[in-house]
Order: structure tokens, then sequence, then C-alpha cells
């Protein structure tokens, strides 16, 4: 079965959590952004996201992801204003965090494949902006974009190692994806 097919397949939880661990890679990108522009955005970003892991790490949460949702659209960079790497990069992982509320909100399965794709051409697009790949050389074969290969079947490997919501099992993958150490494009955290 194709990729993109495993992750329509996920129950809704597994994609939540999917598009959580998915973010969580992304984040520290628009952290960076945030912090090179002196501003809070970062902080509230984090928070926002942590409101989705809340949910699927704590039985009986209520959060109103609409509301968080309004949130992120204040922090979301403006290419037409900044038209720098980082600022692509920040809206790409503003993005991602939009993707995990937006499926929550609207339960729609095509998030997933989205936010699936969205990562992989944000390591794409960082990639391409700053190493010089000679003819023979393909993307695919970047140490980058392998590892954000690699870190996407990982994530889905895990996600389907449950059958049934299981928060302990949530908690673990943030953990696996804390532990990586590095962004999606390879920023420390």
């Amino acid at each position: 079965m194709a990729f993109n097919d495993q992750l329509r397949e996920l129950q809704s939880w597994q994609q939540a959590a999917y598009c959580a661990a998915i973010a969580e890679r992304m984040l520290p990108n628009f952290q960076l952004f945030a912090e090179a522009n002196d501003s809070e955005a970062g902080r509230k970003a984090r928070a926002i996201l942590d409101t989705v892991w809340e949910h699927l790490t704590v039985a009986g949460s209520r959060i109103d992801f609409v509301k968080q949702a309004e949130k992120l659209q204040e922090l979301m960079p403006d290419p037409s204003i900044d038209d720098s790497l980082g600022c692509f990069l920040g809206l790409d992982a503003a993005l991602a965090v939009d993707h995990c509320l937006q499926l929550l909100i609207q339960k729609d399965a095509e998030q997933v494949v989205s936010i699936s794709r969205l990562s992989r051409a944000s390591v794409a697009r960082f990639i391409e902006a700053t190493s010089e790949l000679d003819q023979n050389e393909k993307l695919s074969s970047h140490p980058l974009m392998v590892f954000e290969h690699d870190s996407q079947d990982e994530i889905l490997t895990h996600v389907e190692n449950k059958a049934k919501l299981d928060y302990q099992h949530n908690k673990q993958l943030r953990q696996l994806i804390r532990e990586q150490g590095v962004s999606s494009i390879g920023i420390e955290r």
C-alpha cells in the first residue's frame, strides 16, 4: 500500500498523533524564525501545539481547537513582508500546526496527507536553498531528506502499533521526536 494510503487508513486518533509528531519535528524551525525577529510567536505556537499533545495524552481533556486555530492565525509569518528562507520555513511549521488543529476540528483525513507532503516540501526547500546538488545527485538522496523519510516511516510505524487510543503510547511518541534532538531541517532543539 502506498504511504499516503496508509496515512488515510489510520484511525482518527492515530492520524492526530502522526500530525502532532510531524508538527513537533517542524516547530523548532518556526521558533528560530520567531527568535530572530524578537517575537513571542515561537512560545505561543509551542503552547498551541502543546494543546494538541494534551488532547492526545490526557484522558478527558477539553480543548477548543477552533479558538487555538484562531490564535495560530495571528502568528502566521507573512512572506509578502519577509521573503527570507526563515520566513518560509517558519510558515511551513505554523501550517503544520494548523493541519493538526484542522484535523481535530474537521476530522478530514486529507490533513494527515497534507502535513506529510508539507514537511517533505519544507525539507526540500531548505536543501535547495542551502546545498549545491550536482547534476547526478538527487534531492531524495540528501541526508536531510533521507532523515525526513526515515522519520515519517518511524512515526507511522509507531502510531500503527496501537489499535486503540493509548495515552502512554502517545507520550512515548512525543518523547521519541524530542530524543531525535533536531528539527526536520537539522536545527538542534
